[in-house]
């Protein structure tokens, strides 16, 4: 059975709300089998448990996720979301305040429960930084005084003037000019004027006469007239040219020619003889042919050349219940001939191939690891400048994809300086050989570093063949970290391991699997 081996990335990122301890953690780790694969695109059920005090303490919190890895085998998920199946006590309610905490993750690669992998990992400062450095430090209430208010016109508005500004209108017109407005006195003065006038006129009655209307034609209209404009369509046609329209009399005359030219055609019924359509190929057709059409299947393949095509009976049956014969089973023959192809596909130790040099195969020989045919620096530090626990330990073949991604992530947290580091130059590096471009490079394990000085020769002959370069008589930088400031290096001279001071330049030289 395969073994899968979980690398916990080292992020475990806090989200917290408005005054109050944390409410989720963000949690990723990455999944490989006993091979080093990834374990990609693939749905795996998690348990996790906040156990208090150590890895022995009592558990907390427990809660059951199942997620689904991404292409590099990357789970990433929420402790404390609203998605989890809560077994056991309520994320919001943990004292942080108590201490040390540990989370610990039992994973089920095959998406259900039985949980064939557990990883733990202390809580470091970071998820407690704002309680301890701002709630554990208040004591009592925060009072407020603001000399400058105390001071101001603000501080003498009253309860009173609150309600005479509430009285106010809204518009206010205290900047704008009212001496040219009339008072209510001057208007009443006004009507008073204007109807002394009109008593001073000399009109005995409030008739009007209006010469000029008793001079129009105006004066003319009658009732009838009204009854007669209410009778019009109202679209006026007085000013249209109309001579050209056809009276009923002349449409009847119309009628009566054509009844006579029908009469005078010969036969009983009017009948049609069209010689181009009879003299036509489509006269030929029939109500048969009409339905071989409708059973074609609408692709015309008349005119196509099957003559290459084998037919039915020069082809042989396949047969899989007896013993291989070429001559009449082609299915096992097919079979032996892929078999054979891909039994001759596989490598050895100094190969050029998949971007690089291969130093290791598997048993199979299809499978291994391949180093890059030029150093991709000859001295560079291990860290990015502030030492830290990166927690990046693993050793062995493939183990070195795991670290150099803990590495990044952990220095992008722990802080650098801007300048390149062993693990990001690795990372970073692109190779094009023939039509392929290969991106999976990272830093070596100790192992895997190795394992390329136990086939340094062959990889100097091949590298130095392939415009590349020999290893360096110096030091070579592994992924596999000793303390939070010393790692693992090879000496290429001597063959020998040494723990080196991360702040330390040597060279670095990127591998990949295959």
């Amino acid at each position: 059975m395969k073994k899968t081996v979980l690398i916990i990335s080292a992020l475990l990122l806090i989200i917290t709300s408005w005054a109050q301890s944390p409410e989720k953690l963000s949690y990723q780790a990455i999944i490989r089998n006993d091979a080093g694969q990834l374990v990609a695109n693939q749905e795996v059920g998690m348990q996790i448990s906040i156990l208090e005090g150590s890895i022995y303490g009592a558990s907390i919190y427990v809660e059951t996720q199942t997620a689904t890895t991404n292409s590099n085998g990357l789970v990433s998920i929420q402790i404390g979301s609203e998605d989890a199946n809560v077994m056991n006590g309520v994320f919001s309610d943990i004292d942080w305040s108590k201490g040390t905490y540990i989370i610990k993750t039992q994973t089920d690669p095959t998406g259900g429960t039985n949980y064939t992998i557990t990883g733990t990992s202390q809580l470091l400062s970071v998820p407690y930084a704002l309680y301890a450095k701002t709630a554990e430090t208040v004591t009592g209430g925060i009072s407020e005084a603001d000399p400058l208010y105390a001071e101001s016109e603000a501080a003498k508005i009253s309860a009173s003037d609150i309600t005479n500004l509430g009285n106010l209108s809204g518009v206010n017109t205290g900047d704008q000019d009212l001496s040219n407005l009339a008072t209510k006195s001057a208007v009443i003065d006004t009507a008073t004027a204007i109807r002394a006038t009109l008593n001073s006129l000399s009109v005995t009655s409030g008739d009007e006469t209006d010469p000029v209307f008793a001079a129009s034609e105006a004066v003319n209209i009658t009732t009838t007239d009204i009854t007669n404009l209410s009778n019009l369509s109202g679209v006026n046609t007085g000013d249209q040219d109309l001579s050209q329209l056809a009276t009923i009399a002349a449409l009847q005359d119309s009628v009566a020619a054509v009844r006579t030219t029908l009469s005078g055609i010969s036969g009983s019924s009017p009948t049609e003889s069209d010689p181009v359509f009879t003299a036509s190929e489509a006269a030929n057709i029939t109500a048969a042919h009409i339905s071989k059409l409708g059973n074609l299947s609408g692709i015309n393949t008349g005119d196509q050349d099957l003559s290459s095509y084998a037919k039915k009976a020069d082809v042989l049956t396949l047969n899989n219940s007896s013993a291989f014969t070429p001559d009449n089973d082609y299915e096992p023959a097919t079979k032996k001939y892929v078999d054979d192809q891909v039994a001759s596909t596989s490598y050895a130790i100094g190969d050029f191939a998949f971007g690089g040099i291969v130093f290791w195969v598997d048993d199979s020989g299809q499978h291994g690891l391949v180093c890059a045919k030029e150093d991709q620096s000859a001295a560079v530090r291990w860290d990015g400048g502030t030492n830290g626990n990166t927690r990046a330990m693993g050793d062995g073949a493939f183990a070195g994809a795991g670290n150099t991604f803990i590495i990044i992530a952990a220095t992008a947290a722990i802080g650098d300086d801007g300048a390149t580091y062993a693990a990001r130059v690795s990372n970073e590096l692109q190779v094009t050989e023939g039509s392929s471009t290969y991106g999976d490079w990272y830093l070596p394990s100790a192992h895997e570093l190795s394992l390329m000085y136990a086939s340094k020769d062959q990889i100097n002959t091949t590298a130095t063949a392939n415009s590349g370069s020999a290893f360096a008589a110096d030091s070579y930088w592994s992924s596999t970290e000793v303390t939070f400031s010393a790692a693992k290096a090879l000496d290429f001279t001597s063959g020998s391991e040494t723990s080196q001071s991360k702040s330390n330049t040597h060279g670095v030289r990127a591998i990949r699997a295959f």
